[in-house]
């Protein structure tokens, strides 16, 4: 898909949204078109779908289970889920607590964890998330070794996990 073709469908589902139509709605309809679940999450990636979504589903009383299912079944990544649930009010820690044991794959582990100690909010409580990671069997040093992105980042998790003063 290139730009346009994006910009068109994002211009489509913000009618649709407008009209009173949910995600889930607007994505059985292009899924329908045989738009593939690659070019959908773009869709729903650039427009903060997923954040959407499980703030409404939190708000609406859903279990966790299943927001993460509904996000998931709408082409989350395990990191977008992990975004999404901390978006939707869950502090890092929570978020570990309730996306690490539905995740299935070992590299998305890591993934969900670098969410948590490097995209959450800065006034988060980071000694218990490395408390939650301890519980769930991560070494915070090979934690931070899995970051990507530039030193910085790195040192901010360091900082974060209590590794550095």
């Amino acid at each position: 898909m290139n730009l346009q073709d994006l910009a068109g469908l994002q211009a489509r589902a913000e009618r649709e949204l407008k009209q009173g139509r949910s995600w889930t709605q607007i994505f059985d309809d292009l899924w329908d078109e045989d738009l593939d679940a690659l070019n959908l999450a773009m869709l729903l990636r650039s427009m903060g779908a997923w954040r959407t979504e499980a703030k409404l589903l939190k708000r609406s009383g859903h279990a966790f289970e299943d927001i993460i299912g509904e996000l998931r079944g709408l082409c989350a990544t395990w990191v977008d889920v992990a975004l999404a649930m901390i978006h939707a009010g869950l502090s890092p820690a929570d978020m570990l607590r309730v996306v690490l044991p539905d995740v299935d794959d070992s590299e998305a582990h890591w993934n969900v964890a670098q969410v948590a100690v490097c995209l959450g909010p800065e006034d988060s409580d980071y000694e218990e998330v490395r408390q939650v990671l301890r519980y769930f069997r991560f070494d915070a040093e090979d934690v931070v070794e899995h970051v990507l992105g530039p030193e910085e980042v790195k040192q901010k998790a360091r900082v974060r996990l209590g590794l550095v003063a």
